[in-house]
């Protein structure tokens, strides 16, 4: 009897053990991030009075100016969220450790583009290579309205881009906007997702 119990202590430990490990490893959760001044984040290039966020294995970094608010989405991937209510646009950024076969620009835009799947009505897609500060970006660029049931529906234009600057993988911009000037919606974006540096 007291084997058994013995047994039954040492299984109930593992198990704790393991969701313990399990819980550091793979969740981490959601909520805001107290921004990093850049400086003290090691990103001295940053523009003055900016935020620097710094993915937890140093993947990739990215400065942001202090109008936007950033936060941790997801629990098996640190996705970071950037945002504000001026122009309506969200950027959702993780890494992937994994590269494409090479292609051209425009053949991964193409890529992109066959790959995602709008949830809005009468989407357009153009593969687009953008320029991020004279950097060539792959891109697919989709607009569509929103759903007729949506109260005062709007246009929304989202972007997808493939960073693949570093050698170990890329890093996955989403951009979402839902603003009267869609076009200047994604500008404000440029100057900021060209800080992106990956490893």
């Amino acid at each position: 009897m007291r084997l058994l119990g013995a047994i039954m202590l040492l299984i109930t430990a593992t198990l704790t053990a393991a969701c313990q490990s399990a819980e550091t490893v793979v969740h981490i959760p959601s909520g805001p991030i107290t921004p990093n001044p850049a400086a003290l984040a090691g990103r001295a290039d940053c523009p003055e009075g900016w935020a620097a966020f710094i993915e937890a294995e140093g993947a990739y970094s990215i400065c942001y100016p202090p109008e936007l608010r950033a936060w941790f989405v997801g629990f098996e991937s640190q996705e970071l969220q950037l945002g504000n209510l001026r122009n309506y646009c969200d950027a959702y950024i993780h890494w992937e450790s994994v590269h494409h076969a090479p292609k051209s620009d425009m053949e991964r835009a193409q890529h992109i583009c066959d790959q995602q799947e709008s949830p809005f009505d009468s989407p357009v897609k153009r593969p687009t290579v953008m320029d991020l500060n004279g950097t060539p970006v792959a891109s697919c660029v989709i607009d569509g309205w929103q759903k007729p049931s949506v109260p005062n529906r709007h246009l929304i234009r989202t972007v997808q881009m493939e960073l693949p600057w570093g050698q170990e993988g890329m890093v996955i911009v989403h951009l979402g906007c839902a603003t009267d000037d869609l076009d200047a919606g994604v500008a404000y974006w440029i100057p900021i997702l060209a800080t992106i540096r990956s490893r």
